[in-house]
């Protein structure tokens, strides 16, 4: 679990796969153990990002996986503000146009 600006891990992420709930560490790795076999439903969500929710398929005698999820902050700031505009910021900008507009047409809403 990282975030999506500096990829860097993210600490107290709240995940959900299926009906199990844990929090992620210091470097963002979290640990789900008793997961039924199919496909689960996972939601990530932390304070000043986007909630994430994807799926991912759970196979009989699976041990452990690896999931590489990053989540786009949300924009809050007050007063004056100016960035650089780069590669990076243009990237982040246009998969944050993407969610709102895949949230938009599932009518969850395009921000929280």
């Amino acid at each position: 679990m990282a975030s999506s600006v500096d990829h860097a891990g993210l600490a107290g992420v709240d995940v959900t796969v299926g009906s199990q709930r844990t929090t992620t560490d210091a470097s963002g790795g979290f640990r789900v153990a008793g997961l039924t076999a199919g496909e689960q439903s996972c939601t990530f969500d932390v304070a000043g990002y986007f909630k994430s929710e994807t799926k991912v398929r759970v196979d009989s005698g699976m041990t452990a996986a690896r999931l590489e999820i990053e989540l786009v902050p949300t924009l809050r700031y007050r007063g004056e503000w100016s960035m650089t505009r780069d590669a990076r910021y243009e990237a982040c900008v246009s998969r944050l146009h993407r969610r709102c507009a895949e949230r938009e047409q599932r009518g969850t809403g395009g921000a929280r």
